[in-house]
């Protein structure tokens, strides 16, 4: 992985948890304003999305785009650090945030890491991390063991352990589970309701439905013409229409054949 990708990747990943966005727009949106706010530097969304196709969609083949060395010194400090020589090559340990926990990590170990609580647990090895959720979470992990697999050059081989699915993506049909590092530009992704994503399903087989089974147990949106059914009450991921109760009269004009009692 190139250090241009990687570094493009953890602003991205940064983006996302901060704003709790998931599109390319709506990150690109939230960055414009960010580094104009934090690091008095402007720079247009237009700009920003052709950096998502080209690092991390990966639209824009093999070829990298062109970043002045301004623009990456930027992008460095938006993540924590003092320029873009300093992320491809960090002399010293660093905080970009105060009393936030970090580890070094090996050059091109990319991902994305949560602070830890005040008075976290500092670690020196290489480069910069944040210290994951994972290990306030799992209070109960051993340091000892988490510092042998480090020292044993295992790290990268456990970075699942430092990752969580705490985020979801709708699929067309239901919710699905992933990471607040999931880039896939299809996805949609935003922070894990367990409701919704336990009860929140699309109901494909519409011609089941009858009065009997319908009435005050689905819900319903119209766009376009088209009718789709679903288990819960919220707002249609598809195309963000409010639902509403399903009716006699919707159940029997876009419901299954057997709608009378």
């Amino acid at each position: 992985m190139s250090t241009k990708k990687q570094l493009l990747q953890e602003v991205f990943c940064k983006a996302r948890r901060e704003s709790g966005k998931g599109t390319k727009n709506g990150l690109a949106e939230y960055l414009v304003v960010k580094l104009e706010e934090n690091l008095d530097f402007g720079i247009s969304e237009r700009t920003l999305n052709r950096y998502y196709n080209t690092y991390i969609a990966e639209t824009a083949g093999d070829k990298e785009i062109e970043i002045d060395s301004f623009t990456l010194n930027k992008m460095s400090q938006y993540i924590g650090y003092k320029s873009f020589e300093h992320f491809t090559n960090p002399d010293e340990f660093i905080l970009d945030e105060v009393d936030a926990g970090y580890i070094r990590r090996p050059l091109g170990l990319s991902g994305d890491f949560s602070k830890v609580a005040k008075g976290g647990l500092h670690i020196n090895i290489q480069n910069v991390i944040k210290i994951p959720d994972f290990i306030k979470n799992n209070k109960g992990m051993s340091f000892g063991f988490i510092g042998l697999l480090i020292a044993s050059g295992s790290f990268a081989h456990f970075n699942g352990y430092f990752k969580k699915k705490d985020h979801m993506y709708w699929n067309g049909t239901e919710y699905r589970l992933t990471y607040v590092t999931d880039l896939n530009p299809k996805h949609d992704v935003i922070v894990l309701d367990t409701i919704k994503f336990k009860y929140f399903k699309k109901i494909t087989r519409p011609d089941t439905l009858r009065i009997d089974n319908g009435l005050e147990n689905v819900w319903y949106s119209k766009f376009q013409n088209h009718v789709d059914f679903f288990t819960m009450d919220g707002i249609n991921p598809d195309n963000d229409k409010e639902l509403k109760p399903a009716t006699a009269h919707i159940l029997e004009k876009h419901a299954g054949k057997l709608t009378s009692k």
